[in-house]
């Protein structure tokens, strides 16, 4: 996977989706909703289409909530959002 060096900030509140493993081994968009609980950093993701509006945007796994937190194992998770 690599990236590109947009960045940006997520707002506290805003609504994303994390990534799912479907169709042929792509990532996409879960069905479940979750908020940020503060403002987030991200970069944006070379090489992945967006999907049903969302973009997909690189954080930090430590920025998200320790519910998701316990899910993922990797340094950065990659997660969908409307820009």
């Amino acid at each position: 996977m690599s990236y590109q060096t947009l960045k940006g900030t997520i707002k506290k509140g805003a609504p994303f989706k994390v990534s799912v493993r479907g169709h042929n081994n792509f990532f996409y968009p879960g069905e479940e909703i979750f908020h940020t609980q503060k403002d987030i950093a991200y970069s944006s993701v070379s090489g992945w289409l967006s999907f049903d509006g969302l973009k997909p945007v690189k954080i930090s796994s430590n920025d998200i909530s320790t519910t998701l937190q316990k899910t993922i194992i990797e340094k950065y998770s990659v997660i969908w959002i409307t820009i």
